[in-house]
């Protein structure tokens, strides 16, 4: 059989994946579906399609012409016996025995379910008869680009399409609770509100996983015997760490479920984990998180390119980072060994830790990304976070390699820090790049500014401790008294916004300051490509983009959110960009004339 068939079925359910969306309950679908379905894809309401894109291009006001399920079913060929208002999936069902190999061509375990008003109509698109069914009930039939495809009617409103007869034959739907009753309480929210749904049954892939990654392991490191450098050329595949990881995650991990959401309010995408009861990970997940009260350490008052909080109160977090860098450690290849403590106090240590790079308008020319930044670790014993951090800084002094070498310095300042006379401990690890390397003299010059490396101040505080990557005492007095004034980030209202649409019990969250990258990027295209943006295309405000990571019970989810004006700035912005590109080529590009020659008649390019 020509294998045509299922790509073209392939390509057609995920054009309709792609574009559907849903706000209603998960369908009943996914609670028919065979339970050695390893990989889902879903619709759960298609009708919804429209509705959704059409709110979220008319926010960003990007021109997208309208296109219905039907539409695209039509386009694929199928014009009659087809139900455009139920969900739709794609499947990939795996072997029973899990010691069995995959096929070549993993598209001969897929399966496409649609729903069907007539089957008699709908294999009618098909050039069939219903009725030249075999006695398994599959029915061998023609797509519509002409290649074989095999049909089953499932008696319960859906046809199952399939390019292998055997895989039809052996469909048999499975328990109820199948994916439901795996997925956890986050994953069955994401089942219910996600506009198209992926499912991960890792229950199901967890054999057919490890041969793969055992199989991806030996292939790359067949490539890297091959280069100049041979096995040295790349990290290190079979190191403590990575297999840490990879058995950590394939032994403990129960389901993924990803979801995506769009709205006028843009676009959110998500993923949770389900893991094994009583497991290693679902212990690391087991309490909820609040990062975002460590916000309330960072000052609104400086704009930011990046605020970020982590929340490391649950002892099983801690093990994990303790863990973590045990596995690190024990990884570092001859030559390599890490100096002892991280720099900077460790992500173990104290409750939580939040961090802020702020804006510095002088960045493009060398100013520093991390002159304006601060961070805060909360600890009810600040003297072992300073210590710690001391201990850290001074452990890189006199680190030599081939490429550069490190000296540093931790002692109190004679006098005390800004105008709040804080108390505070003065810290620098200077970098001297070996050989007279110009380009990372340029590249800690561009992180750090023109002094050779990150320096700052670590003050002590009631409840934590600050620390900043440059001697900025501005920055720093508006960090201690920030959660005193309520000028801080916790308030901020496009943060809450933003964080409202997250999932709650967060241990962790990231926000981009679009704003202030935009405010950076504006300047930076006018200089280096000579596309001129007009001030009008960008508001005084603009959402940032944020991810984040919550905990509970056992579960895990993942999630990252665009708002809707962060993607009408992009979109502005890349129209400008497009519009200096055809100037430039209309013009000719530098370096044409050398390519006369190709036109003899002498004629302008336009």
């Amino acid at each position: 059989m020509q294998r045509r068939s299922a790509r073209s079925l392939l390509a057609a359910a995920s054009a309709l994946f792609l574009t559907a969306s849903s706000l209603l309950a998960a369908p009943p679908l996914l609670q028919q579906l065979p339970d050695n379905a390893g990989v889902v894809i879903t619709i759960p309401n298609p009708q919804g399609m429209e509705r959704s894109l059409q709110a979220l291009t008319t926010a960003v006001e990007i021109p997208i012409p309208p296109v219905g399920v039907a539409d695209l079913l039509a386009m694929a060929g199928f014009m009659d016996g087809v139900a455009p208002n139920k969900a739709l999936a794609v499947a990939f069902l795996f072997p029973a025995d899990p010691a069995a190999e995959l096929p070549d061509d993993p598209e001969e375990m897929l399966v496409v379910l649609l729903p069907v008003t007539n089957y008699a109509d709908f294999v009618a698109n098909l050039d069939a008869d219903a009725a030249n069914a075999g006695d398994d009930g599959v029915l061998e039939a023609t797509s519509p680009d002409g290649q074989t495809v095999f049909v089953r009617d499932l008696k319960n409103g859906y046809a199952a399409l399939a390019q292998s007869r055997a895989v039809l034959r052996g469909y048999k739907p499975g328990k109820a609770d199948a994916i439901t009753s795996r997925a956890g309480a986050m994953g069955n929210a994401l089942l219910d509100k996600a506009d198209l749904v992926t499912v991960f049954n890792v229950d199901v892939l967890r054999p057919f996983m490890n041969k793969a990654v055992d199989r991806a392991k030996a292939e790359a490191k067949e490539r890297m015997a091959d280069l100049p450098m041979g096995a040295q050329a790349g990290p290190d595949l079979d190191s403590p760490l990575i297999n840490w990881m990879q058995q950590t995650l394939t032994r403990d991990t129960r389901m993924l479920v990803g979801g995506l959401k769009l709205s006028s309010m843009g676009v959110s995408l998500d993923m949770s984990a389900s893991f094994i009861p009583n497991s290693y990970l679902a212990g690391v997940f087991g309490t909820e998180g609040a990062s975002g009260q460590l916000f309330r350490h960072l000052p609104s008052s400086q704009p930011y390119l990046l605020a970020l909080a982590l929340d490391t109160s649950s002892p099983a977090l801690k093990r994990f980072f303790s863990d973590f860098t045990e596995k690190l450690r024990a990884s570092a290849r001859d030559g390599e060994e890490m100096p002892e403590g991280f720099f900077g106090a460790p992500l173990g240590a104290g409750d939580g830790q939040s961090a802020l790079i702020g804006f510095n308008p002088g960045l493009i020319m060398g100013a520093g990304l991390m002159t304006s930044a601060v961070s805060y670790t909360k600890s009810s014993n600040p003297d072992a976070v300073v210590d710690a951090t001391k201990q850290a800084i001074l452990n890189l002094n006199g680190f030599d390699n081939d490429q550069l070498t490190i000296s540093t310095k931790f002692a109190p300042t004679p006098n005390p820090v800004g105008s709040a006379k804080i108390p505070a401990d003065a810290w620098e690890v200077r970098m001297t790049p070996r050989g007279g390397n110009l380009q990372a003299a340029q590249g800690l010059n561009w992180i750090f500014g023109p002094t050779g490396g990150p320096s700052g101040y670590v003050a002590k505080a009631p409840h934590g401790v600050f620390t900043t990557y440059a001697r900025n005492s501005i920055l720093l007095t508006a960090a201690m008294q920030a959660a005193e004034s309520g000028n801080h980030l916790a308030a901020d209202q496009m943060i809450t916004q933003v964080g409202g649409i997250l999932p709650p019990g967060r241990m962790a969250e990231i926000y981009l300051g679009t704003k202030s990258i935009v405010d950076l990027a504006v300047p930076a295209l006018a200089m280096f490509t000579g596309t001129q943006i007009d001030p009008a295309l960008i508001p005084e405000q603009i959402p940032p983009v944020a991810a984040a990571i919550a905990s509970k019970a056992g579960e895990a989810q993942f999630s990252i959110f665009v708002p809707a004006p962060v993607i009408k700035v992009g979109a502005a912005v890349a129209q400008k960009l497009r519009e200096t590109q055809t100037r430039f080529e209309q013009m000719g590009a530098p370096g044409d004339a050398d390519d006369d020659d190709d036109d003899p008649t002498g004629q302008p390019r336009f």
